[in-house]
């Protein structure tokens, strides 16, 4: 069987860990086209990636994919230089079917989880690993988010036409097509759907 892979891209704190958890997971394994149990579903980080390119073999991969990992050691890189990242070369040259995913939440709402939060994905870091708030500020501050998405969507059309815009929230995940996200924000209604 195929690899099926899902990337789910999007700059600290947009809501990847949530929307894998509560929407996607549950939405492969609930397809009734394919009988997928748990065991299916290979999950990784993509800086784990960045080591070592190696997808499994199972039918469902997901690549958990902060878009800051490009400006790891320079916050003042400019977005452009996003699409010479080593690991979204790999990415883009890699064989599978592929599903983009990209999180945006709202600026003002953004700083407040980064503000909020305490730890590393706590659900696949065991020890705790304090998340350093500071340095992701520093790196928000250095990138339009909504500009770095529709980059990763004209990068990965050339190999995908299935891409999504998540658009989280406290209280609700929803999607909505590329061309509203591109053409629509902000629009009063898109507001309404974020609050």
């Amino acid at each position: 069987m195929d690899t099926h892979l899902y990337i789910i891209a999007g700059v600290s704190c947009s809501g990847k860990s949530t929307f894998i958890d509560q929407v996607l997971v549950p939405k492969i394994l609930s397809a009734k086209s394919t009988s997928f149990t748990a065991d299916d579903i290979a999950m990784t980080f993509a800086y784990r990636l960045a080591k070592t390119f190696n997808i499994t073999k199972r039918p469902v991969t997901i690549v958990h994919y902060n878009s800051l990992h490009a400006f790891k050691n320079r916050p003042e890189m400019s977005v452009e230089e996003l699409r010479s990242d080593p690991l979204l070369k790999n990415l883009l040259n890699q064989p599978y079917k592929t599903t983009l995913y990209l999180c945006y939440v709202p600026e003002g709402k953004l700083y407040e989880r980064v503000n909020n939060r305490e730890f590393l994905e706590p659900q696949f870091y065991a020890n705790n690993t304090r998340y350093n708030k500071e340095l992701a500020k520093e790196k928000l501050q250095n990138v339009n988010q909504r500009k770095v998405l529709l980059d990763l969507a004209d990068l990965f059309s050339s190999i995908t036409s299935d891409i999504h815009i998540v658009l989280s929230n406290e209280n609700k995940i929803d999607l909505l097509s590329l061309n509203d996200f591109r053409y629509g924000l902000p629009t009063q209604s898109l507001e309404q759907k974020l609050k």
